[in-house]
């Protein structure tokens, strides 16, 4: 009788341990983080802005430009587009987001997107040029960076266009996109 009790015991712990591990790999949890199919995203997810932000003005544009590039070149999930959108608003200073909030910056930065894929557009590279040029005005120190993008068109032609970024740092001293502007 006792090892009856024993073995009765023992299947209950063994059935019980196995529905808890079953549980805890088969949830939905709403705090898992989002995991690509794509190792360029799940790169630029595991970077943690908010908690990992970049040094200088200059790894903010190049982070910013790393991310545009996943968005104009590769596929993802509604999901990828929401944490990659949130990554590259932690980049963006408190006015831009202002400015340009969440559900107006998704629906441009789609519309942008859907365009630049239709005439079978791609960004090939990028190049943010190191030179920075800084300047305070009222307090406030700004910066201001160049990139140049070489755009690969649908014949297989290249093209190059040019963007400058203006930054300011915030009241942590972390540099911040302010705005930017199409050169050519």
């Amino acid at each position: 009788m006792k090892k009856g009790i024993i073995a009765l015991v023992a299947v209950l712990l063994v059935v019980l341990a196995g529905g808890f591990y079953f549980f805890m790999t088969h949830r939905n949890n709403n705090d898992k983080e989002v995991k690509s199919e794509n190792a360029e995203i799940n790169a630029i997810l595991d970077l943690n802005l908010e908690k990992n932000y970049p040094d200088t003005a200059v790894d903010v544009v190049e982070t910013y430009n790393r991310i545009t590039k996943v968005f104009y070149n590769l596929e993802y999930t509604e999901e990828e587009e929401t944490a990659l959108l949130n990554e590259m608003r932690i980049l963006m200073d408190d006015e831009l987001l202002e400015n340009n909030p969440l559900v107006e910056h998704t629906e441009n930065l789609n519309q942008n997107v859907a365009e630049f894929k239709n005439a079978q557009k791609s960004i090939s590279s990028y190049n943010v040029d190191t030179t920075v040029k800084e300047k305070e005005v009222d307090g406030t120190t700004f910066s201001k960076i160049s990139v140049t993008y070489t755009i690969k068109n649908n014949d297989k032609n290249k093209g190059t266009t040019s963007s400058d970024f203006l930054l300011r740092q915030d009241k942590d001293c972390r540099w911040k996109i302010y705005g930017y502007t199409k050169i050519k």
